[in-house]
């Protein structure tokens, strides 16, 4: 049993927070499904660094929309173990949407630039 589990009792032992322990797909196809996004307001408890992220929906590749905060920590195998839901907070979930919206837009802005030297030719 790891530092982790033994520090928060991972395994439901004891009454978990809020969202821990529930079952979160992280699946994404060919870059569309849901995941976490970001690394913000980090804490260390009982000398474990945990951060928020959030549950965020993809579209190729692109985090667009924010939809709920957890408060995570890394597990050993390269996953998360997920601590409880945070409050979010809107600037985060402003910063993730104005991300989403720059991507689209330099892509809008490649397509016109590529078809506009294709029309030349």
């Amino acid at each position: 049993m790891s530092n982790l589990q033994k520090s928060f009792n991972i395994n439901g032992h004891i009454p978990v927070p809020n969202g821990a322990g529930k079952h979160i797909s992280l699946t994404r196809v060919n870059g569309c499904g849901m995941n976490f996004t970001g690394n913000y307001r980090r804490a260390s408890i009982d000398q474990i660094e945990t951060y928020v992220t959030y549950y965020t929906l993809y579209l190729i590749f692109v985090p667009l929309i924010p939809f709920k905060a957890y408060r995570v920590c890394n597990a050993e195998n390269g996953g998360y173990h997920v601590l409880g839901s945070e409050k979010g907070s809107y600037k985060e979930r402003l910063l993730i949407v104005l991300s989403a919206l720059s991507w689209v837009l330099a892509i809008i802005g490649s397509v016109r630039l590529v078809w506009g030297i294709l029309t030349i030719i």
